[in-house]
C-alpha cells in the first residue's frame, strides 16, 4: 500500500460490519480490524495505513468520520 502514502482514503466496515455510531468505529479501527479500501476493494487495517489520513463510513455508509 505503499504508492496511497500521504493521501485521503475512505474505508468501510469489513465482513458485513456496520456501526451506528463513530466511536464503535474508531474503536474497531484501533483495534485493528479489517476494513475495506473503498478505491480498490482490498481490505486494510490500521497497521496497513500509517501516514495516510483515514475517514471511514458508518451508518449504513451514510456518515463519515476521520480515523487517523
Amino acid at each position: 500500500m505503499s504508492v496511497f502514502k500521504s493521501m485521503d482514503i475512505h474505508v468501510t466496515p469489513a465482513y458485513g460490519r456496520d456501526y451506528k455510531n463513530k466511536d464503535a468505529a474508531i474503536a474497531d479501527w484501533y483495534a485493528g480490524r479489517d476494513f475495506i479500501f473503498a478505491l480498490t476493494g482490498q481490505y486494510i487495517s490500521k497497521r496497513d495505513a500509517q501516514g495516510m489520513e483515514v475517514w471511514i463510513r458508518y451508518d449504513k455508509h451514510r456518515k463519515l468520520i476521520r480515523a487517523q
